[in-house]
């Protein structure tokens, strides 16, 4: 056998080898485990019709309650949840995002409640900056009003 068959042979063979010798060959992807998750929005203990998903700060769209999202990779996620309310087209309901935990292929269960929250508006303070009621969302507020005289 000369050196050429020999070169011929080992390329020809090499990926076998790789695949057997080494597991899979690098042309497979990695695999990923997904599982499910069961949204279910409740305002005042009642559930509501829909909602609006916000998943790890992507925006789902628009769902019906109760919603199973599937597919998901297993790991750590953030939901959050929100609702117009239909008899007042300025108030929103929302709820504070949750960190959910997606550790099996079972369907993990989260109930979320939304609640109402005051219409954004902007204010001035004493040092003459703008500030917005939205850029504290999360934390709790307290708004003192007053005049000089």
């Amino acid at each position: 056998m000369n050196l050429s068959t020999t070169k011929y042979l080992i390329l020809a063979l090499l990926p076998l080898l790789i695949t057997n010798y080494c597991g899979k060959s690098p042309s497979d992807p990695p695999v990923v485990q997904t599982g499910s998750l069961m949204i279910t929005a409740l305002i005042d203990t009642q559930p509501v019709d829909s909602m609006e998903i916000f998943l790890d700060d992507n925006y789902l769209g628009i769902h019906q309650n109760p919603c199973v999202l599937s597919g998901l990779v297993i790991g750590k996620h953030q939901v959050a949840l929100s609702k117009d309310d239909p008899m007042d087209p300025l108030v929103d309901f929302n709820c504070n995002p949750q960190l959910v935990d997606l550790t099996t292929d079972d369907t993990t269960l989260i109930e979320l409640s939304l609640t109402k929250l005051a219409p954004d508006f902007t204010l001035e303070n004493l040092n003459h900056e703008e500030r917005k009621l939205h850029d504290y969302q999360g934390k709790v507020v307290f708004l003192v009003f007053f005049s000089y005289t």
